[in-house]
């Protein structure tokens, strides 16, 4: 019993603890001091129980205590997993957006190669659809069934369109008819080609279509059969006669291993010159030129004019320039056929005398045609070369004729392979020359070539290769407008296998737009 006596108001608060001498200390406003060894509770003193109860204070704190360091620890533990999850999480963001940023950086660089891809298309857009002159097509339209054909010539008569191939030989002898076609705009494409009439002959190298006086003419020059020395024909053709009876013969004419036939106007008078090549024995022969004169016979009759001494004679052109005519002849080989590396000859028509004389001579090399073609006001002489001395590939040449004379200089080589036509002609606007490559060293299968004339090169490179056709053994060409559309035929003699390999008429067409 703990009885404590003082004098403090009885509403005074009271606190009380023991101090360091186990005294206990109560504090009030008036506080006594009570001596606290002489207490005694349940026999323990209350020095005892005050460390009794620190004791269990203390242990009750640190258990406490010991709780919330455990509670605490845990949830810093938990605290320390949700960061290391969300160090994760972060750490697979920035790889994944690390992952999206080189995605990022790989389709910017596709997307700027399309953007050059997207350019450069342009611009071949640009060239292919807008260019001019436009891109060249030649699709293959319709294949003749011909036999060892060796040239081709076409003409428009009203509204209708013949076509004339010439034969040579079947490979064992050499009475052979030519063939002459219509033109049928109506059929199908692939057939609008339509045999109509054979043309009786033998062993013909060329044929020529020409216009004189409104009436249609048809040339074929009989190179030979068993002889070399037989009659060459000029037919009339009759448009409004039946099929099969349009051309009519209107005279033959004597000629010796005739190569080659060309018609010219000259001073009003139409001229036909006709290449006389060989005898049988040798090759020096000479180019007859005849003139014709309406007024002998119903019809008119050609007479010879002039004979022009030249050997291994293949190809004529002429072309009138500054009022003077040119007559230019290329040649295969000299008189002995000892060589093929010889020279063609141009010649110039002088009134005075009435005569051609000879101005130039070329070196060619197995040269088997000649033409004279115009590019604005620039006169062209090219020559087709069928060889040179150890090879079918051949230099064949492009010659300009200097201004203000009657000389051609060397303008441009076109490397060929048994080139045995050369053809100038126009489509559009633009000036072009076709290339008939007949043999390799090995095949028949060499590629015929277009060029076209690029004003704006230097010379010595304007005409371009632009197109390769693959007709086999090509041995003539004829380029020409037909129901509205422009044509070439392709004679082709031998592929290699076979005179009976079929010829070709292509249709030229042009990229005109890439879409509607």
């Amino acid at each position: 019993l703990l009885v404590i006596s003082h004098a403090a108001h009885a509403a005074a608060p009271t606190r009380m603890y023991a101090d360091g001498a186990g005294n206990l200390v109560l504090h009030a406003e008036h506080a006594v001091v009570i001596e606290a060894a002489a207490l005694v509770l349940n026999g323990t003193s209350l020095a005892d129980l005050i460390s009794q109860a620190a004791a269990a204070a203390v242990a009750t704190g640190t258990a406490a205590l010991s709780s919330a360091l455990a509670t605490q620890v845990s949830t810093t533990e938990a605290a320390l997993d949700q960061l290391s999850a969300a160090q994760a999480s972060i750490a697979g963001q920035i790889s994944t957006a690390s992952a999206q940023s080189s995605t990022i950086a790989a389709l910017q660089s596709s997307a700027a190669v399309a953007d050059t891809r997207l350019t450069v298309l342009q611009g071949v857009i640009q060239q292919t659809c807008f260019a001019s002159p436009k891109p060249l097509a030649l699709p293959l339209v319709q294949t003749l069934p011909t036999t060892g054909a060796s040239q081709a010539s076409a003409i428009t008569v009203g509204n209708t369109t013949y076509l004339a191939l010439s034969t040579y030989t079947n490979g064992s002898h050499f009475n052979l008819s030519s063939s002459l076609y219509v033109f049928n705009a109506s059929a199908q494409p692939g057939s609008q080609f339509v045999f109509v009439q054979p043309i009786l002959g033998k062993g013909a190298l060329d044929v020529k279509f020409f216009m004189m006086n409104g009436t249609a003419f048809l040339a074929v020059p009989y190179y030979r059969d068993s002889s070399y020395t037989m009659n060459s024909s000029v037919y009339m053709l009759d448009p409004l006669a039946p099929p099969g009876q349009q051309l009519t013969l209107l005279q033959s004419l004597p000629t010796h291993g005739a190569y080659a036939i060309h018609f010219f106007n000259m001073n009003g008078t139409g001229y036909l010159a006709l290449a006389n090549s060989f005898d049988g024995s040798a090759y020096a022969h000479t180019v007859d030129i005849y003139s014709f004169n309406a007024t002998i016979g119903s019809a008119g009759r050609f007479i010879l004019f002039q004979q022009i001494n030249v050997t291994g004679a293949t190809g004529i052109s002429t072309h009138m320039v500054n009022g003077r005519m040119l007559l230019a002849i290329s040649s295969y080989c000299d008189a002995a056929f000892r060589t093929t590396e010889v020279n063609s000859s141009i010649f110039v028509y002088h009134n005075r005398t009435g005569r051609f004389r000879l101005v130039q001579e070329i070196p060619t090399s197995a040269a088997l045609s000649a033409s004279l073609f115009p590019i604005g006001d620039t006169l062209y002489l090219a020559f087709a070369n069928s060889q040179s001395m150890s090879s079918y590939v051949a230099r064949s040449t492009i010659y300009s004729l200097s201004p203000g004379s009657d000389r051609f200089e060397l303008l441009q080589n076109l490397t060929t392979v048994s080139a045995a036509a050369i053809e100038p002609f126009v489509f559009g606007d633009t000036h072009y020359l076709a290339v008939a490559n007949y043999y390799t060293n090995e095949t028949y299968t060499s590629s015929s070539n277009i060029y076209r004339f690029d004003p704006a090169r230097p010379p010595g490179s304007q005409f371009v290769p632009v197109l390769d056709i693959y007709p086999r053994g090509a041995r003539g060409i004829s380029i020409f407008p037909a129901g509205g559309a422009t044509y070439m035929a392709v004679a082709c003699m031998y592929n290699g296998t076979s005179w009976r390999g079929p010829s070709s008429v292509y249709r030229f067409d042009s990229v005109a737009a890439c879409w509607a």
